[in-house]
């Protein structure tokens, strides 16, 4: 039993040997590549045309075999892979295989495993129109060519290389083929149409239903928008009786309205007379500014109501010339209440003199101290906040200035900034240069008769000569 063990021992590692140097021949020579119509080993090409066919022999050690020549671009070719061949298998075990499976424990070419590349991708999914005959063990695909050759490698199976392997067959299909792309874009394109088909049919069965739903929407809703229209006629009727009795209202309270205010013009007809406005305004001026917020709220809510201001235009405008009034006596005592009935009276054009022209100055640096003055509050009222009693010094001050500035406009000032009124005095009343002492003697001596001027000229060179007191006049 040992020497029959020992001779099969022997007997499997000289084949495993005779297999491993007909493998390193095999990869040392390269692959067994033919084809029909090929070219001389010396690469002479010759007349002859380019091959339609090549046989490629792809033994299964992972080593990348390329076409002999370039695909033609928008051509299509055929792939074809056929053959088996056995390896060595886990634990020196033997096992077969073919382009796409390898035998199970049955030995049946059931495991399918993806060890066939085509440009680095599993063939049977790169290659276009992939068809699988296992019990031939041919399958085919095709591909187009792109003007480059395109690779095929077997991988090894179970990590032993191997110098068995396959055929490829690479067979160049009549020209008008379809390419693979036009087909896929076809199958794209009748994919799309056929979902476009269904998306009509699931729109057209969807239309249907909404129109079904629609139509019987429709009569209930005319149902409902019956019942809707008899509710609405009766509620339509019920309000125009309830707008005619708020309109009668309406009219009866605007109608009172304005005979309330035609009685209350009538007791206050003085109004309408100039005189006596100008005369009441004078008498009565505090207990006139008094009423100013009670007459402006009757104005302010008489005038906002439009339509009983076009009642009283129509019916008695006189209500409207006595609300005017009203507001035009407020104005004018508010008026003579900064400027009083005495300075109104002289309110008339003067002229700078030069006994006015002190007045004049006093005025304008007044306007410069209350700006100041104000300056002051307000910056008060920033730091400690709003003060009630500030504000009316602040309110009393402009009123001031506002009566600065009426009375130097009577003198042909016009300004409305304390700059503005002292830029307009200066032109009116430029700056005479002041004399300096010597220009005041200067301009005295002119007015001495020349007699004396000599005199004074002679009595002066003999005191310097003599050193003594010499009295011009005393010589005159």
């Amino acid at each position: 039993m040992l020497t029959a063990f020992l001779i099969v021992s022997i007997l499997i590692l000289v084949s495993l040997l005779v297999i491993n140097s007909h493998q390193a021949r095999q990869t040392a020579n390269g692959p067994d590549s033919t084809w029909a119509g090929a070219p001389p080993r010396d690469g002479s090409r010759g007349e002859r045309s380019r091959p339609s066919v090549w046989h490629l022999r792809i033994p299964a050690n992972s080593a990348e075999f390329f076409t002999p020549e370039p695909l033609l671009a928008d051509r299509v070719y055929r792939l074809t892979f056929s053959g088996t061949f056995a390896y060595r298998a886990v634990l020196l075990g033997r096992n077969s295989a073919d382009a796409v499976f390898k035998c199970d424990a049955g030995g049946n070419y059931k495991v399918r495993h993806a060890c066939l590349l085509v440009e680095d991708h599993c063939a049977s999914k790169y290659l276009d129109l992939w068809s699988e005959h296992r019990a031939n063990h041919v399958y085919t695909g095709v591909i187009d060519g792109y003007g480059m050759p395109i690779a095929i490698r077997f991988q090894t199976l179970n990590g032993h290389p191997c110098s068995r392997g396959i055929t490829a067959k690479v067979e160049l299909l009549p020209e008008g083929t379809p390419t693979v792309a036009s087909r896929r874009e076809a199958a794209e394109a009748a994919a799309e149409a056929a979902k476009e088909e269904a998306r009509k049919a699931e729109a057209f069965k969807a239309e249907e239903a909404r129109l079904a739903a629609e139509r019987h929407k429709q009569q209930w809703e005319q149902h409902q928008q019956k019942r809707k229209e008899e509710k609405r006629q009766a509620a339509e009727a019920a309000r125009e009786q309830a707008d005619a009795a708020a309109e009668a209202e309406r009219q009866r309270a605007l109608d009172e309205n304005v005979m309330r205010l035609v009685v209350r013009m009538h007791h206050n007809r003085n109004f309408l007379d100039d005189q006596f406005c100008e005369q009441y305004v004078r008498q009565q001026q505090t207990e006139l500014l008094a009423k100013k917020t009670d007459w402006m709220a009757d104005y302010h809510s008489i005038m906002h109501h439009s339509e009983l201001v076009e009642a009283l235009k129509n019916r008695a405008p006189e209500v409207l010339e006595w609300l005017e009034r009203r507001v035009e006596m407020l104005n004018l005592a508010e008026r003579l209440s900064v400027f009083p009935p005495e300075l109104a009276l002289q309110f008339k054009d003067r002229r700078i003199t030069g006994r006015t022209i002190w007045y004049v100055e006093q005025a304008v640096s007044r306007l410069f101290q209350l700006r100041q003055q104000l300056d002051e509050w307000h910056e008060q009222e920033v730091l400690s906040g709003f003060d009630s009693r500030r504000r009316q010094e602040m309110k009393g001050a402009l009123r001031v200035m506002d009566f600065k500035f009426e009375f130097l406009k009577m003198y042909g000032i016009t300004a409305s900034t304390p700059e503005e009124a002292e830029d307009r005095f200066v032109e009116i009343c430029p700056v005479q240069p002041v004399s300096t002492l010597y220009e005041k003697l200067w301009s005295a001596s002119q007015q001495v008769r020349p007699s004396v001027r000599m005199q004074c000229r002679i009595g002066w060179k003999t005191y310097s000569g003599r050193k003594s007191f010499f009295k011009p006049n005393a010589a005159a």
